[in-house]
């Protein structure tokens, strides 16, 4: 049985041994193949990873801070100690600079996060009232409960949680 000829055409960019010379999408960052190609998006997605948590790390230290009590201090060194993580991570990435073609995954992490915050800037300004709303919803717990309350959303017993006694039987 013999396949269509639409499907045993080889394609300009393959040699007729099956080598693939280059890549289509590597074509405009000149990567020279698929896997480093790969690893421009896997370092990449990795910088702005280490960006959300450097953001969840500030602000655990600004809650941590603004809530005062007599455990901040020790709360504030683990939360110093959660954001020495993502510096630590950038300190390993980039120093030394990578090298062609590894250092167009710093120009494509930058690009992606411009284009969340023109996205973001854009929504703040054209519809305000969407933000307040996601923000609204997000502070009210509409049909599920926190974890100090219960189904009805009445704050649950005090009394200390018991543990299930486990049957030899």
């Amino acid at each position: 049985m013999n396949l269509p000829s639409e499907l045993t055409a080889i394609s300009r960019l393959v040699d007729p041994s099956g080598f693939v010379p280059t890549t289509v999408p590597g074509n405009a960052v000149k990567a020279p193949n698929n896997i480093t190609l790969f690893q421009i998006s896997a370092g990449a997605g990795s910088l702005l990873i280490e960006a959300v948590y450097a953001i969840l790390a500030v602000a655990a230290l600004w809650l941590i801070w603004n809530m005062g009590g007599a455990g901040r201090w020790w709360r504030l060194a683990v939360a110093i100690a959660g954001l020495a993580t993502p510096v630590l991570a950038y300190y390993g990435t980039l120093h030394p600079y990578p090298p062609y073609p590894f250092d167009r995954e710093v120009t494509f992490a930058a690009v992606a996060a411009g284009v969340v915050i023109v996205w973001f800037a854009y929504l703040r300004l054209a519809h305000p009232e969407r933000i307040r709303a996601a923000a609204a919803h997000a502070h009210t717990h509409h049909g599920v409960p926190p974890l100090d309350e219960d189904l009805e959303f009445r704050p649950a017993d005090s009394q200390p949680a018991t543990r299930p006694v486990i049957s030899g039987s």
